[in-house]
């Protein structure tokens, strides 16, 4: 039987002003022996927006963006087409919502390493 393995935790950090980002340590996780999978299709270039606006909600304030604020970051006046985005991260598995609450969003270990993979220039959605 092997024993459980250590990880260290990075989040991404963007950089102000500065088109570059930082990987800035955030602790260390056991996964008893298993890495966190990121699904076979990777989020597209807006899901990747709201997916990084959550993070750095989290990061800043200990709560996730509402819909409002997640739509006015990314000019989108609509609160359904933030939820349809956050609909399609939960459907990759990178994001866990709870319904019938406000601002319950999580952000997934495959959540937490698809803000760590490159974005691929074919990527544009």
């Amino acid at each position: 039987m092997s024993a459980a393995r250590k990880f260290l935790v990075f989040e991404v950090e963007r950089l102000p002003g500065l088109e570059a980002v930082q990987l800035v340590p955030r602790g260390v996780v056991s996964d008893a022996g298993r890495l966190p999978k990121l699904p076979s299709k990777p989020p597209t270039k807006r899901q990747r927006i709201v997916l990084y606006l959550v993070a750095k909600g989290l990061r800043e304030r200990g709560l996730p963006p509402s819909f409002r604020e997640i739509g006015a970051s990314m000019s989108i006046r609509s609160t359904y087409a933030v939820a349809f985005h956050l609909d399609a991260l939960e459907r990759k598995g990178l994001v866990r919502r709870e319904h019938a609450r406000s601002r319950a969003i999580q952000i997934t270990a495959a959540g937490w390493a698809a803000l760590q993979e490159p974005v691929e220039a074919n990527n544009a959605g």
